[in-house]
C-alpha cells in the first residue's frame, strides 16, 4: 500500500483500488419474506491512499477492503453495479443513517435492504466458515477506481473468499 501525505490540503481522504468486485448472494427480504438477490462490493488492492482513511486494519497490496455503505461510487463502478443489480443495488435514502448510501432493495417488494442486513454476523457478506464461500459469487471489474472519502470495512473472511473464489 502506498500512502501520499496530504495533511495540508483540506479535501476529503481518498482511496485508490486495483479492481472491484461486485458480489451477488441471496438473502430473505425482512418484508416480504421471498429469497433476493444481494450486491455488496469489495474493494481490492494494490491500494494507494490520499489523506486520512478511516481503516478498521491496515491495508495491504493482498488485502481487501469492503463498503458497506457508500455514498458516492466512481461512474464505471457505479454503471456496472447497477447493470448487474438490474437496478437493485442502487442509492436511496436510509433513516437509520440519516443519509443517502449505496444499499439493496428486492426484487420482489422494492423493499429497502440496508448494510445492516447483508453485512453483520448472520448476513449473506459475512461468512462464518469456508462452507459459507460457495454461496457468495461475484463479477470483477479491472482497472484503477478512486473512492472519496470512503467508510471501509475488513474482514479477514472476505480475504480468504477472495483467495478461494479466485482458484475456482
Amino acid at each position: 500500500m502506498q500512502i501520499q501525505d496530504d495533511t495540508m490540503d483540506d479535501r476529503p481522504p481518498r482511496l485508490q483500488v486495483g479492481g472491484v468486485y461486485l458480489q451477488i448472494a441471496k438473502h430473505d427480504c425482512h418484508a416480504c419474506g421471498q429469497a433476493t438477490p444481494v450486491y455488496a462490493l469489495l474493494l481490492v488492492g494494490p491500494f494507494v491512499v490520499e489523506g486520512e482513511v478511516d481503516l478498521a486494519v491496515e491495508l495491504t497490496d493482498d488485502s481487501t477492503a469492503t463498503l458497506p455503505n457508500p455514498v458516492r461510487l466512481p461512474e464505471a463502478v457505479a454503471a456496472f453495479a447497477t447493470q448487474h443489480s438490474q437496478g437493485r443495488f442502487r442509492t436511496d435514502f436510509s433513516r437509520a443513517e440519516e443519509r443517502p448510501y449505496w444499499m439493496n432493495h428486492c426484487q420482489h417488494c422494492d423493499t429497502k435492504i440496508g448494510a445492516w442486513y447483508v453485512h453483520n454476523a448472520g448476513g449473506p457478506f459475512f461468512p462464518l466458515n469456508e462452507s459459507d464461500f460457495p454461496s457468495i459469487t461475484a463479477g470483477r471489474l479491472e482497472g484503477a477506481f478512486v473512492f472519496d472519502d470512503p467508510s471501509l470495512g475488513a474482514s479477514s473472511a472476505m480475504d480468504t473468499w477472495r483467495h478461494w473464489f479466485e482458484r475456482q
